[in-house]
């Protein structure tokens, strides 16, 4: 049977790929998919050409999540009140309270996307009363969840015995949808890069707790390579000044992120990943971010903190070089300039599209429609 289901997440959609992969698995079984969009008329439009429907929500997103809080979820329950969906999926922990009044009005089914360890995350490390208040809201708006989705099973493990344990968890990995590598420049020709010279790529938020200041320093120790670092976050201006104040423009930079759908391109440039977790909570400890996957399936093998879900992954299959969770200057750049050995990129090669096939979203089609089934 056909349902409407609702997407509400205090992001900006384009550049969400969890939500959008997720969105579009659900239009392909034949359900019909609105996403509340907090992003401008660009996010709109994306949305819309995938043939999803859109509610626009005024918020603007710049300002410290403290401030916006509050007024994003009256904005969302004054513009959805009227209207009904047989599930709403609350993509985030900012987004609970809201779509937990909404399912209280519309007698819906909740989702609840735990998508980190939303009680422990690593953007508040030091940040007590805000990691409190966080948690605090969380607990508060579980009563009516009837589903929890997690990004990785140790996170089920740890939030049944943290959280919940009394609604059923599902894992809905942050894996892309199956593409080929495609022959792409886009890098280089975008910031003047010599081809002879290694492009190294972070994808993804810029918030502490990244590696990035270890990452640039590593790479600023390789001949003929830079860092791209491609995202926005709470953490952009200190890595602008990083880098302006030890004179290492010439070794990285950073670049604005672009949707979702344009991403693979981008990604594909690239020779090698880095994400460079630091296990400074539990949410990074336990972390399987969707980069991992999303290097793989652009055909570039990836450098990673060696972390338990990390870990689990390339035991199996080695899409990725595991450094010590004390990233070591020296360690990352060894490990970096031995993704750019003949011998192990032959190897990591000849295996790229096995891993490409074992890792993309179509797999979890089975998980997705037993979610969403009232």
């Amino acid at each position: 049977m056909i349902k409407k289901i609702c997407f509400i997440g205090l992001f900006d959609a384009k550049t969400d790929g969890r939500s959008l992969n997720m969105a579009q698995s659900l239009a392909r079984l034949g359900h019909e998919v609105t996403i509340v969009n907090t992003g401008d008329t660009t996010t709109s439009k994306i949305i819309r050409e995938s043939g999803h429907n859109c509610i626009n929500i005024a918020v603007d997103l710049r300002p410290k999540l403290r401030y916006i809080w509050l007024e994003y979820q009256r904005e969302v329950i004054s513009k959805l009140q009227k209207l009904k969906f047989d599930v709403i999926l609350a993509c985030d922990v900012y987004s609970l309270g809201a779509a937990s009044k909404l399912t209280k009005k519309m007698k819906s089914m909740l989702v609840y996307d735990s998508r980190e360890i939303y009680s422990a995350l690593g953007s508040l490390h030091g940040k007590e009363f805000q990691q409190y208040f966080i948690t605090l809201n969380e607990k508060m708006n579980l009563k009516r969840v009837n589903k929890i989705i997690v990004s990785g099973d140790l996170d089920s493990v740890y939030l049944k015995k943290n959280l919940t344990s009394k609604v059923p968890y599902y894992t809905v990995m942050n894996l892309p949808y199956s593409r080929p590598k495609v022959e792409s420049n886009i890098i280089r020709e975008k910031f003047n890069i010599p081809s002879n010279t290694k492009v190294i790529l972070y994808q993804g938020m810029i918030m502490k707790g990244r590696g990035l200041i270890n990452a640039i320093i590593a790479v600023a120790k390789i001949e003929n390579a830079v860092l791209c670092i491609m995202g926005v976050g709470s953490y952009r201006h200190e890595i602008q000044k990083f880098i302006e104040k030890n004179n290492y423009s010439d070794i990285a930079f950073i670049a604005d992120p672009v949707p979702y759908v344009e991403l693979h391109d981008w990604t594909c440039s690239a020779d090698t990943g880095i994400l460079l977790f630091e296990p400074v909570s539990k949410s990074y400890q336990l972390a399987l971010p969707n980069k991992l996957f999303e290097y793989c399936m652009a055909g570039i093998p990836s450098v990673a903190t060696d972390l338990p879900a990390i870990r689990q992954i390339t035991e199996k299959d080695k899409i990725s070089l595991l450094v010590g969770k004390e990233l070591e200057i020296t360690e990352i750049a060894k490990a970096i300039q031995k993704t750019f050995e003949p011998e192990f990129r032959n190897e990591f090669n000849s295996n790229s599209s096995k891993y490409s096939s074992k890792y993309c979203y179509e797999t979890q089609y089975g998980t997705i429609n037993e979610i969403f089934e009232i």
